[in-house]
């Protein structure tokens, strides 16, 4: 049992480290393994609170970069999507929760992978569903940056301005 905890602790670091470099994927490292030694429901809290020590210290460093002015509907649409999804937590199958967010993290990966864009003319009207996306998937399974990373990175936004905001709309 406690290689399994020192492993895990690894796991945190590790995750840390990579939230670090690229503002988001602390959830997607660590929600698979934590979820194999205690249930979902504990898990997903847990990340959260670690993940926002973390974004708290990326925070402080990248907050000249943020216009909220910007972001704001995002931020907005996450707030108000979160606490279903913390209910879709309770209420759905652990099963299900954890084969969407296999789903996520894999559709994520080939996106990104695959370096296609379609940029969409209307970017603020694009916000509200990857807001309540984000909200969703942070309130039932801690990962909010892939839609994030994803819809930003697709309209071409500067690396150095999107790991900022997918950072803000976790710490919502």
């Amino acid at each position: 049992m406690d290689i399994l905890w020192i492993t895990g602790m690894l796991v945190i670091v590790l995750a840390g480290f990579i939230q670090g470099l690229t503002s988001f994927g602390f959830a997607l490292i660590t929600l698979p393994f934590l979820a194999q030694l205690v249930p979902l429901t504990e898990a997903v809290p847990l990340v959260v609170i670690l993940s926002l020590c973390t974004n708290l210290v990326i925070f402080t460093q990248t907050r000249d970069f943020i216009d909220l002015r910007s972001i704001w509907l995002l931020i907005l649409c996450s707030v108000l999507a979160a606490p279903l999804g913390t209910k879709l937590l309770l209420v759905v199958e652990a099963g299900l929760l954890k084969a969407v967010s296999g789903a996520v993290i894999v559709v994520a990966a080939g996106l990104l992978l695959a370096g296609r864009s379609y940029p969409i003319q209307r970017e603020r009207l694009g916000m509200v569903p990857v807001g309540i996306l984000t909200g969703l998937l942070n309130g039932s399974i801690s990962m909010s940056g892939p839609p994030v990373v994803l819809f930003l990175s697709n309209q071409g936004v500067d690396k150095q301005v999107f790991e900022p905001i997918s950072m803000y709309t976790e710490f919502y």
